[in-house]
């Protein structure tokens, strides 16, 4: 019986990529950025917006102080959401900054 191979194997009667060959392209992908993507950054604030809104729902529910907790949760997602994703933005923005302006 044949061993199966994975297919994740190389086939060793493939071709070679096709660097070398005239013609023909190389396609790279650009590396992803989490937060150069708006509807990653969108989902994130609303994600993050219900949760907290979410929790304090909950914790107005047991509590029985129904739009305290409610108002507190939904504020401290929004606003915490807002703050982590602008500073990831700086950081980023910094790094970028640091590969273009190389240090003699």
């Amino acid at each position: 019986m044949a061993k199966a191979r994975s297919v994740n194997s190389p086939n060793p009667q493939s071709e070679p990529p096709s660097e070398g060959k005239p013609g023909r392209r190389k396609f790279t992908e650009p590396p992803r950025n989490f937060l150069r993507d708006p509807l990653q950054i969108g989902v994130s604030i609303v994600g993050v917006t219900v949760v907290f809104g979410g929790g304090g729902w909950w914790l107005d529910s047991k509590l029985g102080s129904f739009p305290v907790f409610l108002f507190v949760g939904s504020v401290l997602g929004l606003f915490g959401s807002i703050y982590s994703i602008v500073v990831r933005l700086r950081v980023q923005d910094s790094d970028a900054w640091k590969k273009s302006h190389p240090r003699s």
